[in-house]
């Protein structure tokens, strides 16, 4: 809540929070204010007194993970949650529950402790996202009774800036967080699954040098934390290895009909540098943007203003993770090379989640609601004449395998610990065994502890000095096959 003070006046900005008359002690105002009732809010934006949705796994062991994943996109103006369910993030959701259940069945990982859970929803929102972890480690979540001294670990799936924010506050007491989407990893509380974003940008100029090319467009989305970083990166790594940049162009978040004509002025300045001697265009944006981007690559060669062979382009992980999405261009393309994060798909995982409905699946409280989302039909409403309940869809991007990934890292870390120093106490956590203490050995062996790769288990998983993830990046490249009718394209390592 914010107060203003004016001409020795308090002013409460939020007219729903009325002062009481009365005085108060000298640094005792806890009830100088009060509200109209039990709920306060600012905006659509609850902040107390009402429960929200979630998944609590309890452990007689008093050994939980905290999950926070963005459910539900955000509302318009980002302050809360939408009614749309992001079927990416459900995937991410199940493996994190799947994954618990693997490890409570293990023989080897954790074998005399119940692992707890409790997943959150932070539909992308900071300000709820705040909430959330502030009110998770006073222990003070409506309707939810869970003790921080029991919370291990957090696994955490938000943006770069809500990630350095929260793994902040946890850091300050001694709390892992691992956090699955692009973040700066900064601390050694702090993790992250995914390559970091220099290794990209030294990806990228490791293609250019073996291809020879040393004078490349880089296109930028201006407004995207990752992406800045990692053009920053990229330039650095550039320069060293004398790669000189034709043009460098910052593409702006616009409305559709400005983005449009943004995007095609773009392409027009690649060809013409393409014309003077850029061999090639290196891309660090989100995926909207790229989307943007190869629209006006595509009108501008139906429109006979580009050849398709004079516009090349190296792309981040982002389109190569989302290669799927991206396919109504590969016509247009007259070649591309992208980089794919190396962690891949879990079949087991794939296996259970394409068989979960909302009859089998009661603990997940958005399960049903995603259901409802894509079939538009829940239970025997879903079966017309002879056809089968349909199956839930499955994409393949990285960050559900990473979940997976970083419960087994998680497992393999606290079964460690117990084995290190707990000896005499039969695969438990010692009873007397101080939480910081606990929790800063735990940290250690979670930086340090090799653990077999859950999609490639002859390889290992571990976390690097940089406190990031060492699964490897991949190259793609868009190949055509022209011996096929219709003519086919397809991205191969």
């Amino acid at each position: 809540q914010v107060m203003v003070v004016e001409n020795s006046t308090l002013h409460v900005m939020d007219d729903s929070l009325i002062p009481d008359e009365v005085s108060c002690p000298r640094g005792v105002c806890t009830s100088c204010l009060k509200t109209p009732s039990e709920q306060t809010q600012i905006r659509n934006v609850t902040l107390e007194g009402v429960t929200q949705k979630h998944v609590l796994l309890p452990s007689p062991d008093h050994i939980v993970v905290a999950a926070l994943f963005p459910i539900h996109r955000p509302s318009r103006d980002g302050a809360d949650c939408s009614e749309t369910i992001n079927g990416e993030t459900m995937q991410e959701v199940e493996a994190f529950l799947w994954a618990v259940d693997q490890i409570n069945q293990h023989q080897k990982l954790l074998p005399a402790t119940t692992l707890g859970a409790i997943v959150l929803d932070t539909c992308g929102s900071r300000i709820r996202t705040m909430n959330q972890v502030t009110s998770l480690v006073k222990s003070s979540l409506p309707g939810i009774n869970i003790d921080v001294s029991d919370i291990q670990t957090f696994i955490t799936s938000l943006d770069p800036e809500t990630a350095r924010v929260t793994g902040d506050i946890l850091s300050s007491l001694n709390i892992t967080s691992i956090n699955m989407g692009p973040s700066q990893a900064h601390s050694p509380y702090a993790l992250q699954m995914s390559p970091p974003v220099n290794m990209e940008a030294e990806g990228l100029v490791q293609m250019l040098r073996f291809l020879g090319w040393d004078y490349v467009s880089l296109v930028v989305s201006s407004e995207d934390p990752e992406a800045m970083a990692g053009a920053e990166a990229f330039r650095t790594v550039a320069q060293a290895s004398r790669v000189c940049l034709a043009q460098d162009i910052k593409l702006m978040p616009l409305d559709p009909p400005a983005m449009t004509t943004l995007a095609d002025q773009i392409v027009e300045q690649l060809t013409e540098k393409a014309v003077a001697g850029a061999r090639a265009t290196v891309l660090f944006l989100t995926l909207n943007d790229t989307r943007d981007l190869l629209g006006a690559v595509k009108r501008a060669v139906r429109a006979h203003r580009l050849l398709k062979h004079q516009l090349v382009f190296l792309g981040t992980s982002t389109w190569g993770d989302h290669k799927d999405k991206l396919r109504e261009f590969d016509s247009e393309l007259g070649g591309a090379l992208v980089l794919r994060d190396g962690q891949q798909d879990v079949k087991d995982f794939i296996a259970y989640y394409r068989l979960l409905s909302p009859e089998k699946n009661t603990r997940n409280p958005w399960f049903r609601e995603y259901w409802e989302q894509e079939f538009r039909c829940v239970g025997s409403a879903c079966k017309s004449g002879s056809n089968p309940m349909p199956v839930v869809p499955y994409e393949s991007v990285p960050s559900t395998p990473r979940v997976v990934q970083a419960m087994f890292s998680f497992g393999a870390a606290l079964t460690q610990l117990i084995g290190h120093l707990c000896p005499q106490h039969d695969g438990k956590l010692c009873p007397g065994l101080p939480k910081w203490r606990q929790r800063t050995v735990l940290n250690e062996f979670l930086r340090n502890t090799e653990v077999s790769r859950v999609d490639k288990p002859s390889e290992y998983f571990q976390f690097t000095e940089n406190f990031h993830g060492n699964a490897p990046l991949e190259v793609l490249n868009l190949m055509r096959f022209t011996d096929q009718k219709p003519i086919k394209y397809k991205y191969e390592k």
